[in-house]
């Protein structure tokens, strides 16, 4: 006759047990904390993405073209960078930190920041500018703030300058936050 021996199966004492259990909770809670909390915390190092509406006009014979942009949505604080690129030949035509944004002196009569700036590729000699306008004076670009970028060909020995838009609209103008694109646009003149 054969007998059948049951072995007994041991395992971690109760105790053991359950200091385990609790240790991977503790740890299984700190992860989805660490990880939910950078969703709900208002680090200026998370930027969102920026809504503006556009719009693109023009001065007679084409001397001078420029585009508006208004914040629908979002917001930035300075420093930011604003960049405008060719994007068919991926050349950096232009790049700016605008560190601070003024709140008087600028043209039409709005609060705003005038940055000329020269660029190549537009006319032997044209220039360009950005007016950034902080229309409700908080220092930083949010909702209701606008900006100006213009490109306006420059006269030489009496000629009638023009600017050649097809070339213009090779271009993109974006924004930049630490290091994350917030916006960007290709120009459409």
């Amino acid at each position: 006759m054969k007998i059948l021996y049951r072995r007994k199966e041991k395992g971690v004492s109760a105790v053991i047990g359950t200091i385990l259990m609790v240790a991977i909770t503790v740890v299984a809670a700190a992860a989805v904390f660490t990880y939910i909390s950078g969703f709900f915390s208002s680090n200026p190092n998370k930027p969102s993405s920026l809504l503006l509406s556009e719009s693109t006009n023009y001065a007679p014979n084409m001397v001078w073209v420029w585009a508006n942009f208004t914040v629908t949505q979002g917001s930035v604080n300075v420093p930011f960078i604003v960049e405008i690129v060719n994007k068919t030949t991926g050349q950096m035509l232009y790049s700016i930190i605008i560190s601070s944004i003024n709140v008087t002196g600028p043209p039409k009569g709005k609060p705003g920041y005038e940055i000329p700036f020269k660029v190549t590729g537009v006319t032997p000699y044209a220039t360009a500018y950005i007016n950034i306008y902080d229309n409700n004076q908080n220092g930083k670009l949010d909702t209701g703030d606008a900006f100006d970028i213009g490109f306006y060909a420059v006269s030489v020995k009496g000629a009638a300058p023009s600017l050649h838009t097809n070339i213009l609209d090779q271009w993109e103008v974006q924004i930049i936050y630490n290091g994350q694109p917030l916006y960007q646009y290709q120009f459409d003149f």
